[in-house]
């Protein structure tokens, strides 16, 4: 018989005294505290049946694209001979001061009848003019257009033609001399006339715009601002008076 070789009847060690006795005791406890997020993170991952569904979903179509909407129709231009100073305002790029001046010298000399007419009114710019080319329309009625007259019937007599300017009364004649003493430049002469007026209280809505047009004509007069006040108190527009009067006072 063969005699075993001391190496072979040495013990084999088992599979526990192999591992280290300090490896031992740590597999033994449990996950410190702050090992928290390895727990939480093995939450995160699916397991091979949640993939296997989520990749038997079909896929989600996109939604069909939207048509753009329509565009808004052009707007209607404006009559620049029947607007109001509020719809001269609202114009793009126009604002209170320009479509005050406008809407001034409308009413001091009468109905435009052209655009080139816009190029009289001191203080308004090119662009002020290109846009109400662009927004407004000049519009001549019927009554503009001079008619060849009817014959005179046997029962009726012809009326004689009415002269263009007829004052209705003496305080009408006034504010027209006033304002054409304010054409003229004589400012003094026609703010004396202005001033009688709104004393009396008589056509204070002529006598407004003729000196808001004033104003405007005339930016550095205070005397022009002042009498411009006073019209408006006559009119109880406190706060535009208090407004004129403020700036009559920085020119001072």
């Amino acid at each position: 018989e063969e005699t075993p070789s001391p190496e072979a009847t040495a013990e084999t060690p088992s599979a526990e005294e192999a591992v280290p006795e300090w490896l031992q005791d740590a597999a033994e406890e449990s996950p410190p505290v702050d090992a928290t997020w390895i727990r939480e993170f093995g939450k995160d991952i699916p397991s091979r049946e949640e993939i296997a569904a989520a990749m038997a979903q079909p896929e989600s179509t996109s939604p069909a694209p939207t048509e753009p909407a329509a565009e808004s129709p052009p707007t209607e231009k404006l009559d620049l001979n029947r607007a109001s100073l509020v719809e001269l305002e609202r114009l793009p790029g126009m604002g209170f001061r320009r479509a005050q001046l406008v809407f001034s010298y409308r009413e001091a000399h009468g109905h435009y009848q052209s655009f080139d007419e816009l190029l009289n009114i001191p203080g308004l710019e090119a662009e002020a003019i290109e846009v109400l080319k662009q927004h407004t329309e000049i519009i001549t009625t019927v009554a503009e257009t001079p008619a060849e007259p009817s014959p005179p019937t046997p029962t009726a007599a012809a009326t004689p033609a009415a002269p263009p300017v007829q004052p209705e009364d003496e305080h009408h004649a006034r504010q027209l001399t006033a304002r054409q003493q304010l054409e003229a430049g004589a400012v003094d002469a026609a703010l004396e006339t202005y001033g009688q007026l709104i004393k009396k209280g008589k056509r204070l809505g002529a006598v407004v715009a003729d000196l808001e047009y004033a104003a405007q004509r005339y930016p550095a007069s205070a005397d022009v601002l002042q009498a411009l006040g006073d019209a408006y108190m006559r009119q109880d527009r406190l706060q535009e008076a208090l407004d004129t009067y403020s700036r009559a006072e920085r020119l001072v």
